[in-house]
């Protein structure tokens, strides 16, 4: 059966656009719209609505900015399958109680865990460990909703690692990091790059070889610096959204040393 829905209330003060957008998360929340649902056309939601399309086009703009709808040319418009939101605030010393315990709906798979033979990338990335050493890799696959959405390669150095090798599957992999190593992450970096998929990644998360990917390369230290935890995750490019919070410069001052060696306030 199609979906429906019922007319806006015009006696409300609710603006036309906001109800369409809450009858259509409303449907959200029922299951009777669900991920990769086609939304009726604009046409069709303005009859039911009883709104002009400018109205419509206003909702889905914003459900399209907020990542829940997706438009696909010729097509119409999508109900998008579960993202994976990046929120640049994470990457930040605290690693949250949500990092560590996700909601039921994720699941990370352990791929394999192996010694290997660190590269000089890796061995440039960590800082603590020279090309040629061995180190714990680990690599992990995160389902959402029973979708592929992420491939995780991590690298310990070893023997520190060597515990998470016997390990069984965990949740958060810096969860087992800090119970099982003994090692609390304090700060680190890093790196986002539009990439093409690469073909073992591209299958392990059902896109095509060649296909945008967004790679983020993250480098965590230990607070003395001792130790690194280096981590290359694989989303594809069209379940991914980058978020960040931000604050107005008018409101930030720091203190820097200019190029003269003198200290300004900025």
């Amino acid at each position: 059966m199609a979906i429906q829905f019922e007319p806006v209330d015009v006696t409300s003060n609710t603006a036309y656009y906001v109800q369409v957008i809450d009858a259509l998360r409303r449907k959200l929340d029922s299951g009777e719209l669900q991920p990769g649902n086609q939304l009726p056309s604009e046409a069709e939601l303005c009859a039911m609505f009883r709104v002009s399309r400018t109205v419509v086009r206003q909702a889905l703009m914003k459900l399209e900015n907020e990542g829940v709808v997706t438009k696909r040319k010729g097509k119409g418009s999508f109900i998008t399958d579960h993202k994976i939101n990046i929120a640049l605030s994470h990457f930040k010393p605290a690693f949250s109680e949500d990092e560590e315990f996700p909601p039921e709906s994720i699941e990370n798979l352990t791929l394999s865990k192996q010694l290997v033979v660190a590269t000089a990338q890796i061995s440039q990335a960590m800082g603590v460990v020279k090309e040629g050493d061995v180190v714990v890799q680990v690599e992990r696959l995160r389902r959402a909703n029973n979708q592929p959405v992420m491939v995780r390669i991590s690298y310990l150095p070893f023997p520190l690692g060597a515990p998470i090798l016997e390990a069984e599957n965990t949740r958060s992999l810096y969860h087992a990091i800090r119970v099982l190593c003994g090692v609390i992450l304090d700060h680190g970096h890093s790196r986002f790059e539009a990439i093409p998929a690469p073909k073992r990644q591209a299958k392990l998360l059902n896109v095509k070889p060649g296909a945008p990917m967004l790679r983020v390369s993250t480098v965590n230290f230990s607070k003395d610096e001792k130790t690194a935890e280096y981590s290359i995750f694989y989303m594809p490019g069209d379940t991914t959204q980058v978020t960040a919070n931000f604050v107005h410069f008018e409101q930030l001052r720091t203190t820097v040393l200019d190029q003269a060696g003198r200290r300004v306030t900025v």
